[in-house]
């Protein structure tokens, strides 16, 4: 009896590392990257992304400053964010923060503790741009940008 339950065991182990990967949906995406309402950014590469929230690019092209809002490190959604936009795990986001702060060139975007903190900050912040779960409620004064290239 032993062995028929291990047998049953095994064939599932096995059945589950052979499913592919869950998809998301194109309908809700994972992570929405989102802006200030009066910004006029509709449409926003995935590699301009990745510069704003490394700091690589500070302006808009209109002209007015870049401000860039994160979530905590241990935030699902960070981590998605990361993964995504920046092509990089959140610890390799981290080290590249500790080695820019240690150099005392730039440091990280502020860390807001929730998603709603993330919208208020958008949305009190022309210049702000951050990012939230694709199931989160938009609020009044932020706007979703689409993200287009490689993701």
């Amino acid at each position: 009896m032993l062995k028929a339950y291990t047998a049953a065991a095994v064939a599932c182990g096995i059945l589950l590392v052979s499913l592919p990967p869950p998809t998301v949906s194109a309908q809700s995406p994972a992570v929405r990257v989102i802006v200030n309402a009066a910004n006029p950014v509709t449409v926003i590469s995935v590699a301009e992304t990745s510069d704003i929230f490394l700091k690589r690019a500070t302006r808009w092209k209109a002209g007015g400053l870049i401000r860039p809002v994160d979530l905590p490190m241990d935030s699902t959604v960070r981590a998605e964010f990361c993964r995504q936009v920046l092509g990089r795990s959140p610890s390799a986001v981290e080290v590249f923060w500790n080695k820019q702060i240690f150099s005392g060139q730039i440091f990280p975007p502020p860390v807001k503790r929730s998603e709603r903190e993330v919208l208020a900050y958008v949305r009190d912040n022309e210049g702000a741009i951050g990012y939230i779960s694709g199931s989160t409620t938009l609020e009044t004064g932020v706007k979703p940008v689409t993200l287009t290239g490689k993701q």
